[in-house]
């Protein structure tokens, strides 16, 4: 669960969004399920499936310091 408002207002979503937006929920799951329930799906995921270091992105981590407010 995400509370919209508060999101848009730490900046990760842009303005205006909030009013915009569904919360579903945990859906990261359901959606994974679904996809490896068929073969073909999991295979292509297996095969196109890379590891992404995001603490080896300076992009990342810049955006990442900027939006702790702290």
């Amino acid at each position: 669960f995400i509370n919209a408002e508060n999101a848009e207002k730490i900046g990760l979503f842009p303005d205006g969004l909030a009013d915009k937006l569904t919360v579903a929920g945990n859906t990261a799951l359901s959606g994974a399920s679904l996809i490896l329930l068929s073969k073909e799906n999991a295979g292509n995921v297996i095969k196109n499936a890379r590891e992404l270091s995001l603490s080896e992105s300076e992009f990342f981590k810049t955006r990442y310091i900027e939006r702790m407010a702290i």
